[in-house]
């Protein structure tokens, strides 16, 4: 075995390249993109069309190295990184993980953005016959800054993918096989070098020339084993440089937990610098190493120990770090161990990756296949999933109730594929039996996929028949092989029955067109008419003649605004054979627009030949006025609906809730979510769930048309609430049960002020004779009144014993004339009215006057019969008697005292009624009535107050969100004055921005008349923004005015707000008032509260700004980034094209640009990159365009200057860059120099390729002539 016989870059690039990567459309949406890219892939090489492989067959020793170290790596799952966009098999764009972060960053919607709207078009790619091995590859990432490179086949097919991640891989592993590979050879050479030396001893007399031979092979062999190494040390080498340049990070630790190597990307990721790492231990105390869930690691648990342990690799293993900065980082880490040439391992190499923001992305996208799991269950199409076998996997609720089965979880149980014919009849729309072999599912198991299919079924279990469209699509794993077939069915039954309605309709026509209501009409293929409808005239005002003898007539009567579509409307051909509908206006003779519902049919003879068009015509006025009325009617109804004080549920059949109300979800305490997931019997008390279905039951035999019960619902909680439901049945257009409507009233107050009045009966006693107010049983005279039953309160007012008072008249206890009349007369209106009469009157005592509030009640002679206390209930007809504005608690004493009159026994009078009357003190409750109408008064001015703030909330809301809809702080200040002085009315004002240098203030808004400040002054002169809080100034404190307002005349109110953000001052709001109470404590709150907002909205559109232009230019030299000058350079060329005026391109490329990399370091390297950035901004014209194409490569587009005139000027430049300074670190770096290719538009190119393509091409030239040169492109 040689060594030479081992291509290592060649192995390693046919280990890196993927065969298989991902591929999409450009109308594919980005939300299915990333679904697609989350999968999990199997890395592959190109397969036996590589010519590498004939290499690895050929050699089974090699084989037995290759596949120990990388058989890891090549069985190894990981998600990919990147997807092709692909159209008519060629390559035209790409997509990366990078860009899918950045699209969420920037809140762009995944589900509406296709592929090709953000998809990077222009790309670097490598022909498959150009392969070489893996340091053609590395060149292509490196001169291109690249980290994906398609690879395509002669034809332009993607045929392959390699990766600048997968590479590194390959040629670790590979570098891993030869250095096992060198101990190999190490040990053969000593077992050759041992049998030659035994053979030389027995042969040493005879075979002298045979060992010269032999030592003329071993020093040859020697110095091929030599050769190696430099050549692995070269490999080595070049591996390092990889590692420094890879974006995965390198770390290697020696066997002690040291790290005595770490990448570039590896510092960035950790946080730490060159000789910070190399005083560091891999320790989990030290480094602070938890796992992805935030449990710190012990030292035992570190990856480190487990590949010294098990000297095996361990790859994506998630540990997270505090870096010194303070962040946590998750990272991705792959490691392996490191041996010697004599298999001693010498430690452990790590590939780390912050993957904080993709693990970030993924729980973004795991959520978003939650909703869209979620939006599948509740589509009205049936969705069926079956697997390979043909076996149902998965089902849908709209599939299964199609089906016949009461759930999807009944029917996944019960449905047998194998007898699953025997439950449905299907045939076509000719009515033949379907060939089952042809259905779309099992097309689709045999990787066919097949247009939508209408078939015909019928469930034997109910006989009932459905039209159904059936669609099936092949779901394909990686291998190739159908993983499961997905089966769309959607009912079209109501859709067929309209279509046989529609023909049997079309043949009544023939016969009763001429006495048809609608305006009917046939015209000729030429366009004449053949026939029309009288009804013609009654339509439109015209008769028959003037449509025969103008044929023109309908086109000009048509709404100029409808003449368009329906000249573009069309009938349909002799295929289709179907009708078309089209609504349209016109203007009738009279001058009145009516809408028509337009239907027209082409018509064919037997022989196919056209016989014209025949059309109805209807007026359809009154029924577009009535859809308008409908549709409001529809949104009122939706707002009853879900601002109803009533609980409104929609369920099915089976009880499962449909659409509910937030009034129902407040009272049950579910969520919207959990209650779309049960049925009203989950939640319904078990006691009352027999009643109810019993009348469930009723309600679907037709018994009853609805029903109202009484029941219990069971809350989340377990509790139980009363609630009153009243259900109605929804039947379709068929008359067949639809579904349920419910509505739900909240009565647990009233179930429990019914608890509440069963007791208070059997207090009502107590009450009566412990009662603070006077109440009793009278019965009323001619003119004159008996006290039949006085409680306590009553006979203490008179100054009586109860017994005295018993049967006593008025007259006879003191009451004067006057009262006693006013007593009676609303007894008797009581009588009248059969309701409670509530009056007030002042008393005359013996001390003082006193005012008392009597209420006074009827006793019903049913209520006299009863005999006995006690024995009813307080009805709802009791409870709702009463006036407005009547005493409740006199009321209600009222009618307690009238259920006591029904144990009291009475003197019979035939011409007297009895009364129950209850009489409260309220003198105390007069004066307080003084007091409460002038705190009324101050209510009203608190109103008028509260308004006041309601108005400037509403307007502080439009500000916001104008605020929000600006795209620019311009277009903010623009509109900032008209938004603000309504706020603030009586006022001038303005809001003044500090500028990005701190040293002025300047007025970006103003309003009003009279504005007090200046318009441009420096931060110190405003005492708000040097205080950083609120300052105002009344008339007569001159003395604490800000600088920056005039003294004479100084206002009368004065007021500074800062604009702060995030700490930072913005500027100030400013108001002024030369009136004085105008800037109240109110509004100076609502200042504070606009300063706020205003900051806040002017510091979301600075950064907005700000991340506008990060996004199109270079980090490192300011200049455009490259997509940026790929669609101005579109641009440009479309308006050079346009107007007819030519265009300059020039690529400039620094000289010996490595050299000074090698020599000062990749720093110096990007200190040259941003001082020639910053030259050229200095240097060009407004309206050019500069950008980084690529490494140190530069392009500049010059509109509208001609190919001389950009070869002069790049020839300044050239002279410019050479007298350039560059210092770094206090070293001259020395004089630059580029070379630059000229090229322009329209000599070289029309597009932007070809100009591209020559300046390159002069620039190569300029480059081969000597460098630091100007060469224009040939023309």
């Amino acid at each position: 075995m040689q060594l030479q016989d081992l291509p290592i870059p060649a192995v390693a690039l046919k280990i890196a390249i993927d065969c298989n990567p991902l591929r999409i459309t450009p109308d594919t949406f980005l939300i299915d993109a990333i679904a697609l890219m989350s999968q999990e892939r199997t890395r592959c090489g190109l397969g036996h069309s590589y010519s590498v492989q004939s290499h690895i067959e050929s050699r089974e020793s090699t084989h037995h190295f290759y596949h120990k170290s990388s058989n890891a790596i090549r069985k190894s799952e990981e998600s990919a990184t990147c997807v092709f966009v692909m159209q008519e098999e060629k390559l035209v764009g790409l997509l990366t993980q990078r860009d899918f972060i950045r699209f969420a960053a920037q809140r762009i919607n995944l589900e509406t953005v296709k592929a090709a709207d953000v998809m990077t078009r222009h790309l670097i790619t490598l022909n498959q016959s150009d392969i070489r091995d893996s340091l053609t590859i590395l060149n292509l990432f490196r001169e291109h800054c690249i980290h994906h490179l398609p690879i395509l086949n002669n034809e332009g097919q993607l045929v392959g993918m390699v990766t600048s991640d997968s590479l590194i891989n390959g040629l670790q592993d590979q570098l891993n096989q030869h250095r096992q590979t060198i101990a190999s050879l190490h040990a053969e050479k000593i077992e050759l070098w041992e049998n030659r030396q035994t053979e030389l001893e027995k042969q040493a007399s005879d075979r002298t020339a045979e060992l010269a031979r032999l030592n003329a092979q071993l020093r040859q062999q020697i110095q091929e084993r030599e050769g190696m190494e430099t050549a692995l040390q070269q490999e080595f080498d070049l591996l390092a440089r990889i590692m420094e340049t890879s974006p995965v990070g390198i770390v290697m630790v020696n066997p002690k937990g040291r790290i005595i190597l770490a990448s570039d990307q590896a510092q960035r990721v950790l946080g730490l610098t060159k000789e910070e790492i190399g005083k560091r231990a891999y320790k989990a105390a030290i480094e602070q190493i938890s796992d992805q869930d935030g449990n710190v690691l012990l030292e035992d648990d570190l990856l480190f120990r487990q590949v010294m342990t098990t000297e095996q690799a361990v790859y994506d293993v998630r540990h997270a770090i505090k870096c010194p900065d303070g962040r946590r980082v998750l990272l991705s880490i792959n490691g392996a161990p490191l041996f010697d040439l004599d298999d001693q391992l010498k430690g452990v190499v790590f590939a780390i990756e912050d993957v904080t923001e993709q693990v970030r992305a993924e729980e973004e996208l795991r959520q978003t296949k939650n909703q869209l799991e979620v939006i599948l269950e509740g589509t009205a199409d049936g969705i069926n999933v079956l697997d390979p076998t043909g076996r149902l996997i998965y089902v849908n609720e709209a599939a299964a109730k199609a089906a016949g089965y009461a759930s999807a979880q009944v029917m996944l149980q019960e449905f047998d594929s194998n007898k699953v014919f025997d439950q449905f009849e299907i045939v076509d729309e000719s009515g033949e039996a379907f060939p089952l072999d042809q259905l779309p599912g099992r097309l689709a198991l045999q990787s066919v996929q097949h247009p939508a299919t209408t078939v015909r079924f019928r469930i034997k279990a109910t006989g009932q028949e459905r039209w159904s469209s059936i669609k099936a699509t092949p779901i394909f794993d990686s291998q190739g092989n159908v993983r499961f077939s997905v089966i769309v069915t959607h009912d079209i039954t109501e859709l067929k029955q309209a279509e046989e309605a529609l023909r049997q309709s079309e043949e009544r026509f023939r016969t009763v067109a001429d006495f048809t209501y609608d305006w009917e009409y046939w015209i000729e293929p030429d366009g004449n008419f053949i026939y029309i409808s009288p009804s013609c005239d009654r339509t439109t005002g015209y008769r028959v003649d003037e449509f025969l003898n103008n044929p023109s007539l309908l086109q000009s009567i048509i709404h100029p605004d409808d003449r368009t579509r329906f000249a573009q409307h069309r009938c349909e051909d002799r295929n289709t054979q179907k009708a078309s509908i089209i609504d349209f206006r016109i203007i009738t003779k009279r001058g009145d627009i009516r809408w028509i519902a337009h239907i027209c049919q082409s018509v064919y003879s037997s022989d196919g030949r056209c016989l014209g068009v025949r059309a109805s015509n209807r007026d359809i006025t009154d029924r577009k006025w009535a859809e308008e009325s409908l549709r409001e009617s529809e949104e009122r109804f939706r707002s009853i609906f879900n601002q109803a004080g009533v609980g409104i549920v929609q369920t099915d059949l089976s009880g499962q809730f449909l659409v509910i109300n937030q009034k129902f979800v407040d009272i049950v305490h579910y969520t919207l979510a959990e209650l779309q997931q049960k049925t009203f019997q989950e939640i319904t008390h078990p006691q009352d769930l027999v009643e109810e279905l019993a009348y469930m039951r009723q309600l679907l035999a037709g018994q009853i048309q609805t029903f109202s019960i009484e029941k219990r619902y069971l809350r989340q909680d377990g509790s139980a609430i009363w609630a009153n439901l009243s259900v109605s049945l929804v039947r379709d257009s068929l008359g067949q049960p639809n579904y349920l409507i419910g509505v739900v009233k909240d009565i647990s107050d009233r179930k429990q002020a019914e608890a509440a009045l069963q007791e208070s009966e059997s207090t009502l006693r107590s009450f009566y004779n412990s009662a603070a107010m006077m109440m009793g049983i009278v019965e009323v005279l001619d003119d004159d009144i008996r006290h039949i039953s006085d409680n306590i309160a009553a006979t203490k007012f008179f100054g009586r014993a109860p017994e005295a008072m018993r049967y006593q008249l008025a007259s006879q206890i003191g009451i004067p004339p006057g009262i006693l009349r006013q007593w009676i007369g609303h007894y008797q209106e009581s009588k009248r009215t059969g309701n409670p009469v509530r009056f007030e009157y002042p008393h005359p005592t013996k001390t003082d006057i006193r005012w008392l509030s009597a209420t006074v009640c009827p006793i019903s002679a049913e209520s006299e019969e009863k005999g006995k206390m006690g024995s009813g209930e307080v009805g709802e007809g009791e409870r709702g008697r009463g006036g407005e504005g009547e005493n409740p608690k006199s009321i209600s004493a009222a009618v307690h005292s009238r259920r006591l009159a029904e144990g009291v026994s009475t003197i019979q009078n035939p011409k007297s009624s009895r009364f129950c009357y209850v009489v409260e003190d309220i003198t105390e409750r007069k004066q307080a009535e003084e007091a409460l109408q002038q705190l009324n008064e101050e209510l009203t001015g608190w109103v008028s107050e509260l308004r006041t703030r309601n108005r400037e909330m509403v307007l502080l809301g439009e500000m916001s969100d104008f605020l929000q809809a600006c795209q620019t702080v311009e277009e903010a200040y623009s509109a900032i004055a008209t938004l603000i002085e309504p706020l603030f009315p009586g006022t001038s004002g303005g809001v003044f921005s500090i500028n990005s240098s701190n040293h002025w203030v300047d007025a970006m808004a103003t309003w009003g008349t009279h504005l007090a400040s200046q318009t441009l002054f420096t931060p110190n002169e405003c005492w708000a923004l040097r205080r950083g809080r609120l300052h105002g100034v009344n008339q007569g404190q001159s003395g604490l005015l800000c600088r920056h307002i005039h003294q004479n005349p100084s206002p009368a109110e004065s007021l500074c707000m800062p604009m702060m953000a995030q700490g930072n001052a913005l500027g100030i709001l400013y108001l002024n008032s030369i009136e004085a109470g105008r800037l109240t404590e109110a509004k100076q709150r609502l200042a504070v509260t606009v300063a706020e907002h205003l900051a806040l909205s002017l510091a979301n559109l600075q950064l907005h700004e700000t991340l506008a232009q990060q996004s199109i230019r270079d980090p490192l030299t300011g200049l455009f980034n490259r997509r940026y000058m790929e669609e101005s350079l579109e641009r440009e060329i479309h308006s050079a094209h346009r107007k007819k005026r030519p265009m300059g391109i020039m690529m400039l490329d620094i000289d010996h640009f490595k050299r000074f990399n090698d020599t000062f370091g990749h720093e110096a390297g990007d200190a040259i990159l941003r001082e020639l950035g910053i030259f050229l901004q200095q240097n060009i014209r407004g309206s050019d365009i500069a950008c980084r194409y690529g490494g140190e490569e530069l392009i500049l587009i010059l509109p509208e200057a001609s190919l001389e005139d950009t070869q002069q000027r790049a020839e300044q430049i050239r002279q410019g860059v050479k007298h350039l300074t560059i210092r770094h670190r206090s070293q001259l770096l020395g004089a630059i120099t580029v070379s630059v290719g000229v090229s322009g538009f329209p000599e070289n190119g029309l597009t932007a390729e070809a100009l591209i393509e020559a300046a390159d091409a002069a620039l190569y030239q300029a480059k081969a002539k000597g460098r630091d040169r100007v060469v224009p492109a040939r023309v």
